[in-house]
């Protein structure tokens, strides 16, 4: 009972953390106590019988109140309000045009908490009815018609006493400034919000709406208003920068929010490509938000290598099935159909979120090589299982099972990505049906994708009757076609080692005309909020590309490599006692992490670090002697690393700055010689890369 319990509390952590996540500081909830229970601010909408908005209300609530004790309290705290009220008194939860009323033995804020699990959002009325609650479905819909539109009268007001209206035009793209600018940037967070976290990508009709408000968003900055407000010039630009950097700083936070998630991982992956295009082409906003584009491409990575471990994962449900005994479940057993179908899904969902087609052949491509790989690793596995796997029979069973997923590469036109990548469960599978009467350079050129060790394994089984003499001559000849100062292994990895390379044309927003189909519709709510407004340009060519420059954008190899997880290794240096290692450190936290970490800044010419030759600018120290450097402030790690004797053993993460988008903070140079001592710096900290962030307890 006490681990049940305890994964009972873990879980609810969990659920309330992604509660927590994307609300205001207000509507946190508490973590869970040993009793389960926690708490929470819940906002109260009062309304009379004739369905006019009375007050709002707020109050903290324990997850332990039933209807009935929330009632009881609301009566003590909020009693003038109440007691304009008349009639019995009621709470109903209202969500997305429907109305249901809370028994009274049902808890208000778990059922707030449950929204969170579905994306939905609602409220929590307080009404009257007289006579007691009224089940006819008219009466419902008048009064669920007048609530939702005297809240939206009252929340026009609030937002348009709070902030500026912003204007998003596509083609004009004005913007305003409003003095210190502080209400301005509320609204700009609001918008933001509304744009990116509150957004259920499942729901979207114009899956690419959020990109492309965006960017229209960041236009509207750029506009001969916004020049002429206070500052001029250089205001609106520290403006775009701020913007664009808040952009990418929420979509990180909703990319990690559902890491799980194909379809949320799908959606923002393909907004981020559009948003990343936007940026680099348009002429104004390509060279002052090169920071934000930087950030979008390694979000992009990010998005793009989750969404490939989430289909490999739906796929590895059904491998099993290519080694099921063809005896008794057949020659293609139905987990074979359910892969290929699993392929369609995904499929689908690429063209659903409108993900760039030279995207999708990458993607495939990595889906491909897993089945290559996951099946040619059963293979060479030391105990193959089933045992006689690595025989003639075998080989013709899974050559014959292959052939769904080869005929529906070709449907799709992903017949070159398909034979490239599912090349080497091929050729092994040919080279198990070979027949040894075959020139050995014939069946050479069959297999030439296997190293010589595979070949050995495949042809060297008990299960095989094949020719020593041949199997000898085979082997020989990939010897000698190998190149021997690789590292032959029989097994192969998982992931597709290529880099992940971003097209320059063929983006929607190089197609579309006007206001595509569904962004209407999805702005619609943003604007009934008065946190922007979508004006027509009658005079505007309707073209998206008519900010873009003729001049086609910078190389980006720097952050267009395969972002790869940082390699740890062991290094140990050798020092004078009482001396530092000859090197500087500082503490930083990148995109994608919760922590800060530890990095080499600079290397001391001549020190011990330096004669090492193992530790780089930009590498990670994540322990030294044992003790962790991860999550220490900068002066912390630096006591730390003082206090190791001549003998320092370190584990670090090598080029680890670069994958967590630190490249601008740590330049690769080397200090002029000198005292050799533990140099450090004070924590960095741009729009990007934050401190640790200080927790009050």
């Amino acid at each position: 009972m006490p681990e049940e319990h305890a994964a009972k509390r873990e879980e609810l952590s969990r659920v309330i953390g992604a509660w927590n996540s994307s609300r205001l500081d207000l509507f946190e909830i508490s973590p869970p106590d040993q009793d389960l229970e926690f708490h929470g601010v819940m906002r109260f909408y009062l309304e009379d019988a004739s369905g006019e908005n009375v007050a709002t209300k707020c109050l903290r609530v324990s997850s332990a109140w039933t209807t009935e004790n929330l009632l009881d309290q609301l009566s003590r705290k909020v009693t003038p309000e109440l007691k304009m009220l008349s009639g019995a008194l009621w709470l109903w939860e209202v969500q997305a045009g429907k109305e249901r009323r809370l028994e009274p033995e049902e808890r208000p804020l778990v059922v707030q908490l449950n929204w969170n699990q579905d994306n939905r959002e609602g409220r929590f009325v307080l009404k009257t009815e007289k006579g007691g609650a009224k089940n006819n479905a008219g009466d419902k819909r008048s009064l669920m018609q007048n609530f939702r539109r005297t809240l939206s009268k009252k929340d026009k007001k609030k937002v348009k006493n709070r902030s500026t209206e912003k204007s998003l035009n596509s083609s004009r793209g004005e913007g305003s400034d409003d003095g210190d600018g502080s209400e301005t940037k509320r609204a700009e967070d609001l918008l933001l919000s509304a744009v990116v976290n509150y957004t259920n990508s499942s729901t979207v009709h114009f899956k690419l709406a959020p990109a492309f408000v965006l960017y229209a968003a960041a236009r509207s900055l750029l506009g001969p208003r916004a020049a002429s407000g206070p500052g001029g010039q250089r205001s609106q630009r520290s403006r775009v920068v701020a913007l664009a950097d808040k952009m990418v700083e929420r979509l990180w936070k909703v990319v990690q929010r559902r890491p799980g998630s194909a379809g949320a991982s799908c959606f923002w992956m393909s907004n981020c490509c559009e948003l990343l295009h936007f940026l680099k082409r348009d002429a104004e906003l390509q060279p002052i938000t090169a920071q934000s584009q930087r950030g979008l491409s390694r979000l992009l990575h990010h998005a793009y290598r989750k969404l490939v471990e989430s289909l490999q994962t739906e796929l590895t449900k059904h491998l099993p099935s290519f080694l099921l005994d063809p005896q008794t479940h057949g020659a293609l057993p139905k987990g074979i159909e359910l892969l290929v179908n699993a392929l369609s899904a995904s499929m689908s969902l690429l063209r659903r979120c409108k993900v760039h087609p030279a995207l999708s052949i990458q993607l495939f491509s990595q889906l491909f090589h897993y089945v290559s790989a996951w099946l040619f690793n059963r293979l060479m596995a030391p105990r193959p299982d089933p045992a006689v796997l690595r025989s003639r029979h075998w080989g013709a069973t899974l050559r014959r099972r292959l052939g769904p997923i080869e005929a529906w590469a070709e449907r799709q036109g992903l017949e070159l990505a398909a034979e490239c990548h599912l090349g080497l469960i091929a050729q092994a599978t040919a080279l198990l049906t070979m027949e040894p009467s075959e020139q050995v350079q014939e069946a050479q050129s069959c297999c030439f994708r296997l190293s010589p060790v595979q070949i050995q394994t495949l042809l060297q089984d008990p299960h095989q009757d094949v020719p020593r003499g041949w199997i000898s001559g085979l082997v020989s000849a990939a010897e000698a076609s190998s190149d021997p100062s690789l590292d032959l292994q029989l097994e192969e990895s998982l992931t597709l080692q290529l880099p992940l390379l971003l097209p320059e044309h063929g983006y929607c927003s190089q197609t579309l005309r006007g206001v595509p189909p569904g962004l209407t519709q999805f702005m619609e709510p943003v604007c009934k909020r008065g946190l922007c407004s979508l004006t027509s340009a009658p005079l505007a060519s309707g073209d998206w590309t008519v900010h873009f420059s003729n001049v086609a954008p910078p190389s980006e190899t720097t952050y267009l490599e395969p972002e790869r997880e940082p390699e740890q290794q062991s290094v140990t240096l050798h020092k004078p006692l009482n001396s530092g290692m000859g090197l500087s450190i500082v503490a930083a936290k990148g995109a994608g992490q919760s922590a800060l970490g530890i990095y080499i800044k600079s290397i001391v010419s001549g020190g011990p670090a330096h004669v090492n030759g193992r530790l780089s600018c930009g590498d990670q120290l994540l322990t030294v002697d044992g003790q962790s450097l991860v999550g220490l402030s900068q002066d912390s790690a630096a006591q730390t690393l003082m206090q190791s004797g001549p003998v320092v053993a370190l584990l670090v993460a090598k080029r680890a700055a670069g994958f967590h988008g630190l490249e601008e903070l740590l330049r690769d140079e080397v200090k002029e010689p000198g005292k050799v001592t533990v140099l450090w710096m004070e924590p960095f900290t741009d729009r990007s890369h934050k401190e640790a962030p200080k927790t009050e307890l």
